[in-house]
């Protein structure tokens, strides 16, 4: 099954271009889009990681998708003027030892927003980011990453879900306890984390060949473009173990905007749906709640939080097209368990599609599946 997409070339407009460039539905793991307006252009999360075991396909065909996921992504690299790295899964960013990227060249020429590698940030990625960083530094050249050490200049961090007031005003109903009985068990992952920020060396953004900002809350401009980070969000639920991300915002010269989620997984937070809909993007890369694990990691709750607010979000924002990819294509029911999203969007003025269906394919797991 493919969605009829009825405006073949829907990523091309007056002063900007979208180039989804790969997808969980493409058969890799990636968000990985590539943003052009008349000033600049933008590469937001350049990376793809092989597909989950699960994923019906030989190991051998996930790695070759992987490859041409990470040679189409490093086509666009080499070009842009600006990368994005909103966290630091490898679905996201890569290092130099990755197979199908030219490190050096990708990011010697282009300034360079990132998320910040100091707080906010769990302890697997906080390694990686000094793994990214540190291999910056080596091949892009410039500032000894030891050099970089700073102590913490910050010790004082408010709890984040103290503000999510439309996700702690809601009623569950029958698993309102078990909620909150949750809550209070995973709150105390606040105190492991702060540990981490307050107890370890910082480090401080890079003076290298190229320009390197930690990017969290931060707008910028490029002649009439302007480009603006989100405050991390968490990456799926409350105090959720995978840390936080930055959403990016784009807005071409006519006023035009485009919003790249990053991994908000659904979104599960209302106040994060809130977010995107007081920015009313006229484009919108959304990535969708991760199916192939409901019943084990995603529970019948989050799943429909996750639906819900993708729902308010078609309904709520005026937007000329929508792809909701990402996490969401690698189990084949993934349409199934959504299906209320699905059944709206059949209905709305707003294109809705998969990055595969935006290239005129299946999405690769139905392809495989039958």
């Amino acid at each position: 099954m493919i969605r009829t997409i009825k405006q073949v070339r829907f990523w091309s407009w007056e002063k900007m271009k979208l180039d989804f460039l790969w997808s969980d539905s493409m058969g890799a793991k990636s968000a990985s889009t590539w943003v052009e307006t008349e000033d600049t252009s933008v590469l937001i999360d350049p990376g793809a990681a092989e597909m989950q075991p699960s994923f019906p396909m030989s190991d051998e065909k996930k790695s070759d998708l992987r490859g041409e996921a990470r040679s189409t992504i490093n086509g666009k690299g080499v070009v842009s003027d600006h990368m994005v790295i909103t966290h630091y899964h490898y679905d996201h960013h890569f290092l130099p030892d990755f197979a199908g990227f030219d490190f050096e060249k990708m990011f010697s020429d282009s300034e360079i927003w990132v998320k910040d590698p100091n707080k906010w940030i769990n302890k697997s990625q906080w390694g990686r980011s000094r793994k990214f960083i540190k291999s910056l530094c080596e091949t892009v050249g410039g500032e000894d990453f030891e050099d970089l050490k700073i102590s913490p200049e910050d010790d004082s961090f408010k709890d984040p879900v103290s503000d999510l007031t439309h996700a702690m005003g809601k009623d569950f109903g029958d698993y309102q306890d078990r909620r909150e009985e949750l809550l209070e068990k995973w709150s105390k992952r606040m105190d492991s984390w702060q540990e981490l920020w307050k107890g370890n060396d910082w480090l401080k953004e890079p003076e290298l060949s190229t320009s390197v900002t930690y990017a969290d809350g931060k707008s910028f401009e490029d002649g009439d473009t302007k480009v603006k980070f989100s405050k991390p969000l968490f990456h799926g639920i409350e105090y959720s173990k995978t840390g936080w991300v930055l959403s990016t915002v784009i807005e071409d010269p006519t006023g035009k905007t485009f919003l790249h989620s990053s991994d908000l997984q659904g979104p599960t937070i209302e106040d994060q749906a809130d977010w995107i809909i007081s920015e009313d993007p006229d484009y919108l890369f959304l990535d969708g709640p991760a199916t192939y694990l409901y019943g084990y990691l995603l529970n019948k709750t989050n799943l429909e939080r996750s639906v819900e607010n993708a729902v308010r979000i078609l309904r709520e924002c005026d937007m000329e097209m929508m792809v909701y990819d990402h996490h969401l294509a690698r189990e084949k029911k993934f349409r199934e368990r959504t299906e209320k999203f699905w059944n709206i969007a059949d209905e709305s003025e707003t294109e809705v599609f998969t990055v595969a269906e935006s290239k005129n394919q299946t999405p690769k797991v139905l392809e495989v599946t039958g």
